[in-house]
């Protein structure tokens, strides 16, 4: 099994990197935030999970230990693979999902191509009370984040783009409420 890769970027895709180590490019699937964080030619070290099927052997690897750890649990969940916990890694840090997580936020982890409402209750129902702790008072201030999501949904906005909104509500987030939070992001995603 390989626990840990370090090496240099030599090729990048979109939520993929080849590192070299020793002259041999392993091909390494990782969260798309990492993809578009690294640059041809960095140093990298990365914790991996090895993945196998019976179809394919797959390398997913993660800047730190708590990140991998987090992946893992997110794949022992029924009916998450290894790619949907990928795409649920790049709705944000590992606090921030494991906070949506404690929080219930269903409409938050729906956000992602190809989880759809059982898939997040169920991811809810297992590893809620694991996250509840560790969340804390992280959530507090994203209590409308949700309601943002479906108002967004329903008035047509992509994945991707409610992403980004609510990525930026969480970098800033607005006073006055739900409404307010809707009203930031609508200006967000006019300004794309």
């Amino acid at each position: 099994m390989i626990a840990r890769l370090s090496g240099i970027v030599i090729e990048r895709a979109p939520g993929v990197v080849i590192v070299e180590t020793g002259g041999v490019g392993y091909t390494v699937r990782v969260p798309a935030t990492l993809a578009l964080q690294l640059r041809d030619g960095d140093s990298v070290t990365l914790h991996t999970h090895f993945h196998v099927r019976e179809d394919a052997q797959e390398l997913f690897g993660f800047l730190d230990q708590t990140a991998l750890l987090f992946f893992e649990q997110l794949i022992a969940v029924s009916g998450v693979g290894p790619k949907t916990a990928l795409h649920l890694m790049a709705l944000g840090t590992v606090l921030e999902i494991k906070s949506a997580v404690a929080r219930g936020d269903v409409a938050f982890l729906t956000s992602v191509s190809g989880v759809g409402k059982k898939t997040a209750e169920r991811i809810v129902v297992e590893l809620k009370d694991a996250f509840e702790k560790e969340a804390g008072s992280v959530g507090a201030g994203w209590a409308g984040l949700e309601e943002v999501a479906q108002a967004l949904v329903s008035l047509g906005y992509k994945t991707p783009e409610i992403q980004k909104a609510l990525a930026e509500l969480r970098r800033s987030p607005a006073e006055g409420g739900t409404e307010m939070q809707l009203k930031q992001a609508l200006y967000y995603l006019q300004t794309l």
